[in-house]
């Protein structure tokens, strides 16, 4: 049967406030095939459901699926739901489908899994809401990868909005734009957040925290193993300029990180240098380490692979470093700090260092692979250097008129073809 009806739909908002009082339903089951499914399927910016548990659920709908609440615009609080729950379009969480309003020290576990966009552990979408305190335990899995995108551990697209002091612990599976806390992130503020899960996205733009993002992170955390195809960061799978300057601040990933192009510890690309419309710059990268191995797979075609940033373009690295090994196999533009740096203006990379090994093809550098048109200052790289052509204890090859090197040595050994010990 269709089980339990939820509570408001989306023409008949629940407006009242819910009080649990801390008590816990059990084995709620609810299997429609419309919206706005959860205990509660839509709740108004008036409304509000407080300490309330669910235990065992098995909540299944069409879209905006979630748990407790199908769409949030009012305020959650103290509350949580475990089990199950599934849907076959757009927006389905653990905890709520789509929440507008505001989730706090609150929780989801167990399986949630969506075959089209927008899932999440915690939250599908979360569109201009705020998230604090608030973390999922359980897997997330998209069931076809080849139809939907936006998959995190905690969120599957946030827009806008906050998600502060939060976490994801379940590994995540999905395609584009992946993430082990948010799949897609725009404009919303991430604080003091983590991810600790794997991250499976064989398609592009997958990251231990963020797949694609046009956001601020501060002060956040990434462990997870990290796998997909381009794009691909132990932190952040690509991070690209919008209308604000962006900037990930004090922030880290300790995972290993596999992946064949614009692959890095902590980024995979800083900044589009190829994208449909045209350039898009990188953003400001800040007081932040990666320290997982780096690898592309074994017959990939590789480019663009760094131990903290594969491709940075038009961004600024200051204050940061890397210390896994990058094997890179025969891939070109392989760095251990950056893969490839490129600016039309000058941006910069300043008081940096690699400490790990670096192994690829042609333009292999200990701390950047190729560097066109940018200074690069005031920074070192200590791991021993191996390539075919082109290969520099600290730069592989140097191009255009405002190349510099200023202020920076390197101290492993090189070999290669063309090599030198510097650059």
């Amino acid at each position: 049967g269709s089980g339990f009806k939820p509570i408001g739909d989306s023409s008949n908002r629940f407006t009242g406030s819910f009080n649990g009082s801390g008590n816990t339903i059990s084995n709620l089951t609810i299997n429609r095939s419309g919206r706005n499914v959860g205990l509660f399927g839509n709740v108004s910016s008036g409304g509000g459901i407080t300490k309330t548990h669910l235990r065992a659920v098995n909540v299944s709908g069409s879209g905006d699926v979630g748990g407790l609440v199908g769409t949030n615009k009012g305020e959650i609080y103290q509350s949580s739901s475990t089990g199950n729950v599934t849907g076959d379009n757009a927006d389905v969480g653990g905890l709520v489908g789509v929440n507008t309003g505001k989730v706090n020290r609150s929780y989801a576990a167990g399986s949630i899994s969506n075959s089209a966009n927008n899932l999440g552990g915690l939250i599908g979408e979360n569109d201009g809401g705020e998230v604090r305190l608030s973390y999922a335990t359980g897997e997330v899995n998209l069931t076809e990868p080849e139809d939907g995108s936006n998959v995190g551990g905690l969120v599957g697209q946030s827009s806008g909005g906050e998600v502060t002091r939060s976490h994801a612990t379940g590994n995540v599976s999905g395609s584009d734009r992946t993430g082990g806390l948010i799949g897609r992130s725009s404009g919303t503020s991430i604080n003091n957040s983590n991810a600790t899960g794997n991250v499976n996205g064989p398609g592009n733009f997958v990251g231990g925290l963020v797949g694609l993002s046009q956001s601020n992170i501060n002060g956040s955390y990434s462990a997870g193993t990290v796998q997909g195809d381009e794009y691909v960061g132990g932190l952040v799978g690509s991070m690209a300029e919008t209308q604000e300057s962006l900037i990930i601040l004090t922030s880290n990933a300790s995972g290993t990180v596999n992946g064949s192009q614009y692959t890095g510890g902590l980024i995979g690309a800083n900044g589009l240098e190829s994208f449909g419309p045209g350039p898009v710059s990188g953003g400001t990268i800040e007081t932040s380490t990666a320290s997982g191995t780096v690898t592309v797979p074994e017959g990939a075609t590789g480019q663009q692979i760094g131990g903290l940033v594969g491709q940075n373009y038009q961004g600024t690295i200051t204050s940061s470093n890397a210390t896994g090994d990058v094997q890179a196999g025969d891939a070109t533009s392989v760095g251990g700090l950056v893969g490839y740096n490129d600016a039309e203006t000058l941006s910069t990379i300043r008081e940096t260092y690699a400490a790990g090994a670096v192994d690829g093809g042609d333009n292999v550098g200990g701390l950047v692979g190729q560097n066109r048109n940018d200074l690069v200052t005031d920074s070192y790289a200590v791991g021993t250097v191996n390539g075919s052509a082109s290969v520099g204890g600290l730069v592989g090859t140097n191009t255009g008129s405002n190349a510099k090197v200023n202020n920076s040595y390197a101290a492993g050994s090189v070999a290669g073809d063309s090599a030198g010990g510097l650059v």
